[in-house]
């Protein structure tokens, strides 16, 4: 497996520090918030609110899909603490990796590679999206891939198979929790407050969005002041 990836980190490797225009935006891409969050909870609103017959089926789906990117980031978390710790590939010696321009890294020590929080959480979102709506689907899962995967494999942050593997880590989880909870009474309980008080229900769900955008930066924050 480390044959593989190491192939794959090589040959994007050999790009970098070659051009600080393109490096600039890949580290753009690899750290906008708005580009890698912003689009996948734009495509979920856009399937929440296109109506049709199928509305209330679907917004109980995307409703589920967002408990699912819950869970994978949790489960997420649990794995990383039975699995061994993986150095980033721009901290391995053995790849004597060169970061490309704009590069910062964190701390050395404080997070392994496997598995990546971006892909969990909005992966989980993509096959949501999917589920209702196999053109916007393809669209997001693309996304999560191409821009999220593929940049932070770029820039060192995870390789190949950390991005592949979380992609099923959340899938997974996003798939069984829609097949056990999609008709569970909780999902009417919420359209039930949607459609009764939308003025509070949108309030507080504008606010999860900007949570989704930002993997839950702030929350996860509060809970660390809070221990």
């Amino acid at each position: 497996m480390f044959g593989f990836d190491a192939a794959v980190v090589k040959a994007l490797n050999q790009f970098a520090a070659q051009s600080s225009l393109f490096d600039h935006i890949m580290y753009l891409v690899g750290f906008s918030d708005l580009i890698k969050g912003g689009v996948p909870t734009a495509l979920l609103w856009w399937c929440w609110f296109r109506g049709g017959e199928s509305a209330a089926r679907d917004r109980r789906i995307l409703l589920v899909a967002i408990v699912g990117g819950l869970a994978a980031l949790v489960l997420g978390k649990v794995i990383a603490e039975f699995v061994p710790f993986r150095l980033r590939p721009f901290e391995e010696p053995s790849l004597g990796f060169v970061p490309p321009l704009w590069l910062k890294k964190p701390p050395a020590s404080e997070w392994s590679s496997f598995p990546s929080d971006h892909v969990d959480l909005f992966m989980s979102l993509a096959i949501g999206i999917w589920l209702v709506s196999r053109r916007l689907g393809a669209l997001a899962v693309a996304h999560v891939l191409i821009v999220i995967g593929l940049t932070r494999v770029y820039l060192g942050y995870h390789y190949p198979t950390d991005i592949l593997a979380s992609a099923a880590v959340a899938a997974t989880a996003t798939m069984a929790s829609v097949f056990l909870f999609r008709d569970h009474a909780a999902t009417f309980v919420v359209l039930r407050w949607e459609s009764r008080h939308p003025a509070s229900f949108y309030a507080l769900f504008l606010l999860l969005g900007g949570e989704l955008v930002t993997r839950f930066v702030e929350v996860r924050f509060l809970l660390e002041i809070a221990e």
